[in-house]
């Protein structure tokens, strides 16, 4: 309480100043037509501006969440193509091997023996390199998630 006194009694010229015209303001658009009109465009504009800029804060916020189940999904969806080509190459072998589009050729190459089961896992890059010869990246996932070191 001490220091709003000292501050009154040092700034006493200024705070009398500021007053005044917060006084004289609210005259002003109170009883002319034209200044209130003037006055409450820029109060709606004002509002405006505020309630757009809370709504992409808290947009912002959510990206979080939105991403963890966008992450989450695509994992999944990579488990499900990873199915489903195996499948196509299980039953379809024998007649692409003499398909003139030769549409598997590259993943017959990859693993002749036909065996497509990886376990997609959703993960968050916590630390990366980019300047490097050799770039590595550091997720926050590790045995307990079912994934070892130096696996890429």
């Amino acid at each position: 309480m001490k220091d709003v006194l000292i501050f009154f009694n040092r700034f006493n010229g200024l705070v009398l100043f500021v007053s005044l015209e917060i006084i004289a303001l609210y005259f002003v658009v109170r009883y002319n037509t034209y200044q209130r009109a003037a006055a409450l465009n820029s109060a709606g504009v004002v509002a405006g501006t505020l309630f757009h800029a809370t709504n992409e804060v808290r947009d912002y916020a959510r990206l979080h969440h939105l991403n963890d189940s966008l992450s989450a999904e695509n994992a999944r969806l990579m488990a499900e193509l990873g199915r489903t080509q195996q499948i196509l190459l299980e039953q379809y072998t024998d007649s692409l091997c003499y398909d003139s589009l030769n549409v598997f050729d590259a993943l017959d190459e990859i693993d002749p023996n036909g065996s497509y089961e990886y376990a997609y896992i959703s993960a968050k890059i916590i630390n990366k390199t980019t300047t490097h010869y050799n770039n590595y990246m550091t997720i926050d996932k590790g045995r307990r998630d079912g994934i070892a070191p130096k696996w890429a």
